[in-house]
């Protein structure tokens, strides 16, 4: 989880680890995170998942699926349970949500189980844009469709800035479908 305190130069991020697949894990967290902000954040981004168990999927053991789903999609509901209503009663903020290319194309081969993790997740996000638009609350989706790595299309700087555009309100849709940054020779 990172929270994020304003939104002008000078503003600060900080990052807080949880268990997704555990609920006191990812309340200890929300506690930590509002010690540290002095109260509810204004922006709340989730970027959480696990591919595990990387194998064919009727071969994931439904035990260890249960919990992938937990981390990538039950954890994104909780954290929204925990700072929605805040978001709401201030009439302002974000709930932003890092997608996977793997929620609009699932592949099988050993990403069985983060596909239809990241696919509950963005139908999280999705749901709860509708169901809080016109609040003044954004929530933003941004769908990285390739793997991240520094000085490559998928820069995690170039991402960060899509989130920006997301919280500032610069983009209408709830979802940005990042395909990588062009590159100029």
């Amino acid at each position: 989880m990172i929270q994020f305190n304003g939104n002008r130069a000078g503003a600060t991020a900080k990052a807080f680890l949880a268990d997704g697949a555990d609920g006191e894990s990812i309340d200890a967290a929300v506690r930590d995170i509002r010690a540290w902000a002095g109260g509810d954040p204004s922006v709340v981004l989730f970027n959480a998942y696990t591919s595990q168990p990387a194998t064919w999927t009727h071969e994931v053991d439904p035990a260890a699926f249960a919990r992938s789903l937990l981390v990538n999609a039950g954890a994104a509901q909780h954290l929204a349970h925990r700072f929605v209503p805040a978001l709401l009663a201030a009439g302002e903020g974000s709930m932003l949500f890092t997608g996977n290319g793997f929620a609009l194309s699932p592949r099988g081969h050993g990403f069985g189980t983060l596909s239809a993790g990241k696919s509950a997740m963005r139908s999280i996000a999705l749901t709860l844009a509708e169901d809080i638009a016109g609040s003044g609350v954004r929530v933003g989706l941004l769908t990285v469709n390739g793997p991240t790595a520094r000085g490559s299309n998928f820069d995690p700087d170039v991402i960060a800035k899509e989130f920006v555009k997301l919280h500032q309100g610069t983009v209408t849709d709830t979802e940005i479908v990042f395909n990588g940054a062009p590159r100029f020779s």
